[in-house]
């Protein structure tokens, strides 16, 4: 049956199970609510000063009940992986601790070693930036102190700081990057550790819901296990019977098959009322053995004795005694009382009435129910039974038609080969013919030719025993020749053999001493390029030497002319400061001249302008003079250039003297 099928079974069975416990509470309470009536109506009133008699009574209302398993879990996976091993079977015992199912988790452990060597990666590159933000804290300290001491501005601060906090943020995300790994790395070895399912308690495989290598999904069930070492009762209670059973109570079960009684008593009792059944449910410990029990049988149950929850006792109310004297009195009947009691008595029959209707009705709904279910359940079985026959016809068809075309084929390829060996023996009969009739020509031409041959053998016979015995002369003449040149080679092999032996005996001797010549000469070699080797660093090292000794000469004497430069540039200067200081007084000396001679008022002639426009010249040369010699005093380099500059000008001036001195005189 498809598993669909036995989960609506399954359902169905639960459904009937409940029904008929609430159909039995209606029809307890019912029986309750019609002693509780009779037990009312048959009180008697007392006499005065008496005390009403309280009044208690269990209802023997029989309840049904179910073994149920003292514990039961049902095992999932928490990942989805395929199933490796289920090394327990329907029915198997096993104990705490004991495997019971194995997920292949070869991909989560693949998972779990690639997130360690992530955060194994993740790791260094943080040990990267945090390097790389000390480096950056360290340039942000010195870009400050640089910036106190007036070497850094502000625009190589706020870089620093830039850099220094985009680092801090790199260390920052790199942690919380290990901190998602390690995250990682926990749930795998969580789901890891649950690829192994065992046992939580002892007991035995109730049902196996996936098969072996069968993927299962996450928070999918795969075995149902259960702990019969001890069964417990279970029960549901009409609220009005539920009142009378306490913890403790005594109950009589008689299980369905069995034609005894066992006993129980109360341990566990729901603290709610179910809301739609109005059902308590009450669980009980079997006393004595429970061999030969199954989890999952069904029976009925009688309370025995309430335990320690019981109820108010009914109590009736008293008459009053008269005031006049002690003496006892007679009851007095009220007809209001009566009348009260009355109506109380009818509303009591109509709602056991009520009650009964309704038991009735939750009867018949059951039944109706029932048989819902029964026709549901024959109508998923006949359209099961449709289905299976459907298949059947599908797979018979299949069958017949798969006949019917493997004997067409059969036929068809029967008949191919009948055709094909009719043919074939047509062909044999007229290849047969043929072959007949060739070999009768054959034979003809055969006979003739075999009397031809046999003269060409003849023939042939004679002239080849004659070419045989000259054959046999040539052979025994080319024998004798091949033996004579057979031991002339052999004589010429011995002495090759000879000669080569003593010739490589030779050359290995030549080669011994070639190779001991060979290595004499490679380790004189060897240590004249010691020798070489030495000689050259003692060399390089006195050549070191021999340098370092006359680079500090050529230094100090360079020192020495440097300084001697210096004092004669300085001494220089300094007659060239007095010499400009001297020039100077004596330009300022001829202005003030010039100036007094301005003063006076002369009135001049030709020869007077002349002679003012050539005092002028000199005036302006003199200046000129003057403006070079402060530019060779900023300028030393320049200062030889202008003395031979002067020197040029003097010269020229000499020249130019006379000639002026002349002209001169001959104006006067």
């Amino acid at each position: 049956m498809p598993a669909k099928f036995r989960e609506q079974g399954v359902n169905s069975t639960r459904m009937i199970f409940r029904l008929t416990c609430l159909a039995a509470a209606v029809m307890a309470a019912l029986g309750a609510v019609a002693n509780a009536q009779n037990t009312a109506d048959k009180l008697v009133v007392p006499p005065n000063g008496a005390s009403a008699s309280q009044t208690e009574s269990v209802p023997s209302a029989s309840l049904p009940v179910q073994l149920i398993p003292n514990r039961e879990a049902v095992l999932s996976s928490e990942v989805s992986t395929p199933i490796e091993r289920l090394p327990f079977r329907i029915g198997d015992s096993f104990n705490a601790g004991d495997v019971l199912v194995v997920l292949d988790c070869k991909e989560l452990q693949a998972k779990h070693d690639y997130s360690l060597a992530e955060l194994a990666e993740l790791r260094a590159r943080r040990e990267g930036a945090v390097a790389e933000f000390a480096a950056a804290q360290e340039t942000h300290v010195t870009k400050l102190r640089l910036q106190g001491l007036g070497a850094a501005g502000e625009l190589e601060v706020t870089l620093a700081a830039a850099a220094s906090e985009k680092a801090k943020a790199m260390v920052k995300q790199m942690d919380a990057s290990i901190d998602k790994a390690q995250a990682n790395i926990r749930q795998t070895s969580a789901q890891i550790l649950h690829c192994v399912i065992t046992a939580p308690f002892p007991g035995r495989v109730a049902r196996i819901r996936i098969k072996e290598r069968e993927l299962v999904a996450a928070n999918q069930a795969i075995m149902d296990i259960v702990d019969v070492s001890r069964l417990r009762v279970q029960m549901f209670a009409p609220a009005a019977i539920a009142k009378n059973i306490g913890i403790g109570a005594v109950l009589s079960i008689r299980l369905n098959g069995e034609g005894k009684e066992r006993g129980a008593r109360v341990t566990r009792i729901s603290p709610r009322l179910d809301g739609a059944s109005q059902v308590l449910e009450v669980e009980a410990d079997l006393l004595g053995s429970s061999s030969g029990l199954i989890a999952g049988m069904l029976g009925n149950a009688r309370i025995v004795s309430r335990g320690s929850a019981t109820d108010k006792r009914m109590s009736l109310p008293e008459v009053p005694a008269s005031s006049d004297t002690g003496r006892p009195e007679t009851a007095v009947v009220d007809p209001e009382r009566l009348e009260r009691e009355r109506q109380l008595a009818q509303e009591r029959a109509q709602a056991r009435a009520e009650a009964k209707q309704r038991a009735e009705e939750t009867r018949r709904a059951a039944a109706e129910e029932r048989a819902r279910m029964a026709a549901e359940r024959k109508e998923r079985e006949r359209q099961f039974a449709e289905e299976m026959a459907r298949d059947e016809a599908e797979r018979n068809e299949q069958k017949r038609q798969q006949a019917a075309e493997k004997a067409r084929l059969q036929a068809e390829a029967k008949a191919k080969a009948d055709e094909k060996k009719r043919q074939l023996e047509q062909e044999r009969a007229e290849a047969k013919a043929k072959a007949d009739a060739e070999a009768s020509e054959r034979a003809a031409e055969q006979a003739a030719l075999k009397a031809q041959r046999d003269a060409e053998a003849a023939e042939t016979k004679a002239q080849a025993d004659a070419d045989y015995k000259a054959w046999q002369a040539m052979k025994a003449e080319e024998a004798r020749r091949h033996e004579a040149a057979e031991a002339e080679k052999a004589a010429e092999k011995a002495a090759e053999k000879a000669r080569i032996d003593a010739e490589r005996n030779e050359q290995k001797r030549q080669q011994a001493a070639e190779k001991a010549r060979l290595q004499a000469e490679a380790k004189a070699k060897a240590d004249e390029r010691k020798r070489q080797a030495d000689e050259q660093k003692r060399q390089l090292e006195q050549e070191r030497a021999e340098a370092k000794a006359k680079a500090d000469a050529e230094a100090s004497e360079r020192a020495a002319e440097q300084a001697a430069l210096k004092a004669q540039r300085d001494a220089e200067a300094a007659e060239e400061k007095a010499q400009a200081d001297a020039d100077y007084k004596a330009w300022l000396a001829m202005k003030a001249r010039e100036r007094q001679q301005r003063q006076t008022v002369i009135i001049l002639d030709g020869d007077s302008a002349d002679f003012m426009a050539k005092h002028e010249e000199s005036i302006r040369a003199q200046e000129a003079y003057l403006e070079r010699e402060n530019r060779s005093r900023r300028d030393p380099a320049a200062s030889k250039r202008g003395k031979k500059r002067k020197a040029a000008e003097s010269q020229t001036e000499a020249t130019q003297t006379p000639s002026a001195e002349s002209s001169q005189g001959e104006g006067q």
